[in-house]
């Protein structure tokens, strides 16, 4: 007799039976052996096992954005552990913060890049394309995501390598000169350069991979993750407390003046 009040859910990604773990098919005891971290990534998102240049590549992603100092994701994961958060709690707070303005600019492109080239496959004007994207962010005053960085004034070392290896690796592909084709007409309206940063770096190389854009963050906070998780630890070793940011942060109060009902 069926119970039509139970819910099923179904999973192609793992299987957990009593003797092992199956991941896409694969027994994990193998892949222990066998795999590295970057390749099970790409199974658990592709349902297949890289090339070899591919899980080299990815590999390589993972570890340009695994840390960057100070920043926003790092702060947010120090200060609650030196209130007593839990490292995983930290962690997790610092990973919300991966979003469109820090970390997290590669999905937005990545939607974009891949709209675009499949728009020109299908007979679009590639550059009205660029152009109108262009426009449409110079028109807004807003920065065009996967360009730029403050911390990188001279340019991102991290996308100039990635570039230089996805194209070493043969991998660069329609999205890498789509997005190499984006940098030269904002030059044209801006009459500078803005080079392209690690986040736009990651969109492309990751499209030219065949992701989905949809999945674009899950480079930066799966890795961003394990530095994240040593921020903590070092935080917690400090011993100092949460009374530190209060003394080594300028605030002012900009607010109303005292006011009585």
């Amino acid at each position: 007799m069926t119970n039509n009040n139970r819910a099923t859910i179904e999973t192609k990604i793992s299987n957990g039976v009593e003797e092992t773990v199956y991941i896409r098919g694969y027994d994990v005891l193998e892949l222990i052996e066998q795999v590295d971290f970057g390749s099970v990534f790409y199974l658990l998102f592709r349902e297949k096992l890289p090339s070899p240049a591919h899980s080299k590549m990815l590999n390589a992603i993972l570890v340009s954005v695994c840390d960057h100092g100070i920043v926003p994701s790092s702060l947010t994961t120090r200060i609650l552990t030196s209130c007593g958060v839990p490292i995983q709690s930290a962690v997790a707070a610092g990973v919300t913060s991966i979003a469109d303005r820090h970390g997290g600019a590669c999905q937005e492109l990545s939607r974009w890049l891949q709209d675009a080239s499949a728009k020109i496959s299908a007979g679009a004007e590639r550059a009205t394309l660029i152009e109108e994207f262009v426009d449409a962010y110079i028109r807004n005053r807003k920065p065009i995501p996967g360009f730029g960085h403050a911390l990188h004034p001279g340019g991102d070392p991290r996308a100039i390598s990635l570039i230089n290896m996805a194209e070493r690796l043969q991998i660069a592909g329609a999205h890498v000169r789509l997005l190499k084709a984006v940098a030269d007409e904002l030059e044209r309206k801006k009459s500078k350069r803005i080079d392209i940063n690690v986040d736009g770096a990651i969109s492309a190389i990751g499209s030219d991979m065949g992701f989905p854009w949809e999945m674009a963050r899950a480079f930066v906070f799966v890795s961003r993750a394990a530095g994240l998780a040593a921020h903590a630890i070092e935080e917690e070793a400090s011993e100092e407390g949460w009374g530190r940011w209060s003394k080594e942060l300028d605030w002012r109060y900009v607010g109303q003046s005292k006011r009585t009902i």
